[in-house]
């Protein structure tokens, strides 16, 4: 809510509704977050041997600054985990 706040008080000539917009959840978010989980993902064995926090900080700052204010941070978190444990099962096994 705050960066939709700030958007709002920052631009109050903008149509309130305009403004929102851009926090809004959309159809493509789905396909957007799948993608950026991918390139994440792709490079997170840069990571290999870090503690799981570590490359999950490291993913969470690659894929929240798109996502903020459309996609729950909770459930960014989640998928990360769920997508990097994945990722290090594939070049261990």
């Amino acid at each position: 809510m705050e960066p939709a706040l700030d958007a709002l008080i920052e631009r109050p000539l903008v149509p309130a509704d305009q403004e929102l917009a851009q926090f809004s959840i959309g159809p493509e978010d789905e396909a957007d977050l799948a993608a950026a989980l991918e390139r994440v993902a792709a490079h997170a064995g840069a990571l290999a041997g870090k503690p799981q926090e570590v490359a999950l900080r490291w993913a969470m700052g690659r894929v929240m600054p798109t996502f903020v204010g459309r996609v729950a941070p909770q459930r960014v978190r989640e998928m990360l985990i769920d997508r990097l444990t994945k990722s290090t099962e594939r070049t261990e096994g």
